[in-house]
């Protein structure tokens, strides 16, 4: 369930995923973690949210790891909000919501293929999702690009999607401008408001 390389970053903590096999047992890791400010609680809490699921008969818990992603997001090592990804799309695909799955997929695939472990690529792969290997644009400024390349995009839309549905406006609102400008510099087209209020490529 767990792939060998998160593992080994677990293992670094001394902490044996591979004997974890109960929902108590990974809260305990959790709450020692979080105890200790460490970037690995939040993926281990949702790990615990993953084992209570298969607990309590299947329960859905897509809005518990999306808050935790829209809470973390751009602050802790990516391939912790990566793999919490990885475990979001699994559950959608577990609740047969393709679209979602999808749109997980395709938001994992616009970071930078060396900020990603080997069984983050290899699931994308098994998926037929392309990593992006664009080293100019990182994280949420290929977000950004790659959403823009789609067509013209109001922008609240775009911060929802950058940011998350929770996110505080006013906060992502100057983090968006920022983000804006710099990825004005980096790429040839130019980022444009239309006459309909909405941010294009040009």
């Amino acid at each position: 369930m767990i792939s060998k390389d998160i593992q080994q970053e677990f293992s670094m903590k001394g902490i044996n995923l591979a004997q974890v096999h109960s929902a108590s047992h990974m809260r305990k890791i959790y709450q020692n973690l979080y105890e200790n400010k460490d970037e690995l609680s939040f993926l281990a809490l949702g790990y615990f949210y993953l084992f209570e699921s298969r607990e309590e008969d299947n329960t859905s818990f897509d809005l518990e790891i999306a808050a935790i992603i829209a809470d973390i997001s751009g602050k802790i090592a990516t391939y912790i909000e990566i793999e919490l990804m990885i475990v979001l799309a699994k559950d959608f695909q577990r609740q047969s919501n393709e679209s979602k799955f999808q749109k997980i997929l395709e938001r994992i695939s616009f970071f930078e293929k060396s900020l990603l472990k080997k069984s983050q690529i290899d699931f994308l792969n098994e998926n037929f999702i392309e990593v992006n290997n664009n080293p100019s644009l990182k994280g949420k400024e290929f977000i950004l690009y790659s959403e823009l390349e789609k067509g013209p995009m109001e922008k609240f839309d775009l911060i929802f999607l950058i940011y998350g549905i929770n996110c505080d406006i006013s906060k992502s609102e100057r983090s968006f401008k920022t983000l804006l400008n710099r990825v004005r510099k980096k790429i040839s087209k130019e980022i444009v408001l239309n006459t309909e209020g909405m941010y294009e490529l040009r």
